[in-house]
């Protein structure tokens, strides 16, 4: 690993920059020791460095919420994802099987670091699930966090709707959260880390319930 082309910030425990300039190998092997992910070899510069960013912001927020266990929370949860590009005929959207995210064409020149960190919402969802991936059948923290707001989950878990849901901390009206539980869930994942005053529901309540978990999981890991 070339440590000589990054600064560290001893307060966070991580990495605050590497050189931008890199290439894509670089990149590669900086995503795959910093957050054991592997990034299928057809990716661009581009796709590559917002990947990284993703992770870096995501291993930021962890950090701050459980004084410096964002890497170790990250490894547990989030490590071993694979990213690849969408497969025919499923090409119109990104989406999640298990650890694996598949991505929709041309989806870095859409949106920035924030679909990844979305896509991770339902990798992380899945790996706190059991033996069906939790996206379909629920168990995981999509369904613990709706549950704790006073939902009763059911049915298949990126089509199902709010189901009880109380209204104080739903979606505005037409956001993608509300289709499901799995949508409410990487939606409140990634706008807690990327824009938390848009996570619905009073006082923060949502973005705390769901932080709680990610603090109690870093707190158990070795």
């Amino acid at each position: 690993m070339d440590y000589n082309a990054r600064m560290y910030d001893n307060l966070h425990a991580g990495v605050v920059q590497p050189d931008m300039d890199k290439e894509p190998q670089y990149w590669h092997t900086t995503i795959h020791d910093e957050f054991n992910w592997k990034i299928a070899p057809d990716f661009t510069l581009d796709e590559l460095r917002i990947i990284y960013q993703a992770g870096t912001k995501i291993r930021s927020h962890v950090n701050e919420i459980t004084d410096g266990r964002g890497s170790a929370w990250m490894n547990g949860y989030l490590g071993g994802t694979a990213f690849k590009h969408g497969e025919f005929p499923f090409t119109h959207h990104s989406y999640v099987r298990g650890t694996t995210v598949l991505l929709r064409p041309a989806w870095q020149h859409n949106r920035d670091w924030t679909h990844i960190v979305h896509e991770l919402g339902h990798v992380y969802d899945d790996n706190t699930g059991g033996f069906c991936w939790a996206v379909i059948c629920g168990g995981g923290n999509a369904d613990r966090l709706q549950k704790v707001l006073g939902g009763h989950p059911t049915g298949v878990r990126f089509l199902n709707g709010t189901r009880g849901v109380p209204r104080d901390y739903r979606w505005p009206e037409g956001w993608y959260g509300n289709k499901a539980t799995a949508e409410y869930f990487a939606e409140a994942f990634m706008y807690m880390i990327s824009d938390p005053g848009k996570v619905p529901g009073p006082a923060n309540a949502v973005a705390d319930v769901l932080q709680s978990f990610m603090i109690a999981e870093a707190s158990n890991l070795p």
